[in-house]
């Protein structure tokens, strides 16, 4: 089985947590799994957020990351017009 990158784990790490996390507990949880260095960890992060997965929000100069909330798609049925509309949410 091929191990899963270091972006995807923080990537499901925080889509599973569902809050901020700071990226220093980001860090020292990558560097506890043995294999990754803090700025790694750090690095992917500023990637993912560019890749539009993850918002930053700055506190006092540190970076708290959190996975963005995806809109999810509802469908309403409209009988005046007999369809069916989407929205997302």
């Amino acid at each position: 089985m091929k191990e899963q990158s270091l972006k995807n784990r923080i990537l499901r790490y925080l889509q599973k947590h569902g809050g901020w996390i700071a990226s220093g507990t980001i860090q020292q949880l990558a560097h506890q799994a043995g294999y990754y260095s803090p700025a790694n960890a750090s690095r992917r992060c500023r990637e993912l957020e560019n890749d539009n997965e993850l918002e930053v929000e700055y506190r006092k100069g540190h970076a708290w990351y959190r996975a963005k909330q995806r809109a999810k798609k509802v469908t309403y049925y409209v009988p005046e017009l007999d369809k069916k509309l989407e929205v997302y949410a």
